[in-house]
């Protein structure tokens, strides 16, 4: 069966539509994906201030318990509970943002337990100096049985951040990855249709509307 020009240019132009159409709805599903990789970076990087917000906040915390040992300043209480707020003020906003990193749970769930007891030794030591002294203050806090160190809370804290940082890593990616992919189709799908859409408006063309026309003439009557 041969097309006659009318044909083929309802076929083009209907093409050409079509193409156009889909190309749109390509577009838009990876600029969705864009969306989302760009949230997630941001969501990553928020929690990487957190995670060195809690290194920060803790080891504020264990400055002013040992300066209240040695000086019995009242300013060092008050350094104390604004770097408690501050350490479980970021524990909660990177509960709230890990929902979806299984690792990154598993670490707060080992985290939050010893923030809370070792505040609670940097408490008991601030107790221990207002009621027996500087010296039994000294010997509770540096005694080799302290079941929570700063350390350990380091180190988990910074296990966190390098999570965080494998995250932001592979998001980044694959971000690159889909942008890459964004561009190519719609150049693909740009230089496509505007093949079509010359293929359609081939009737411009004097001798082709003539010959289109002389074909459907006795259609019509």
């Amino acid at each position: 069966m041969r097309w006659t020009p009318l044909q083929k240019l309802s076929i083009s132009s209907g093409a050409a539509f079509l193409l156009l159409g889909l190309g749109g709805v390509v577009s838009y599903y990876f600029a969705a994906r864009l969306t989302a990789s760009e949230r997630i970076v941001a969501r990553t990087n928020q929690n990487i201030t957190f995670a060195y917000r809690i290194i920060a906040g803790t080891q504020d915390a264990d400055r002013a318990t040992k300066a209240y040992v040695v000086r019995g300043d009242s300013l060092e209480r008050n350094a104390l509970n604004a770097a408690q707020a501050t350490v479980e003020d970021a524990i909660d906003a990177m509960n709230r943002a890990s929902e979806e990193n299984p690792r990154q749970r598993q670490l707060l769930g080992r985290l939050a337990p010893q923030v809370a007891a070792s505040f609670g030794e940097f408490r008991a030591t601030f107790a221990i100096r207002d009621h027996t002294g500087a010296e039994s203050a000294k010997k509770y806090l540096t005694r080799e049985s302290m079941p929570h160190g700063v350390d350990s809370l380091m180190k988990i804290a910074d296990q966190m951040r390098m999570e965080e940082l494998r995250v932001l890593a592979e998001t980044t990616r694959r971000q690159s990855a889909t942008g890459q992919t964004t561009l190519r189709v719609i150049l693909l799908g740009t230089a496509l249709a505007f093949l079509l859409t010359g293929l359609a408006l081939q009737p411009m063309r004097a001798s082709v509307a003539a010959r289109i026309t002389s074909q459907s003439a006795p259609a019509d009557n």
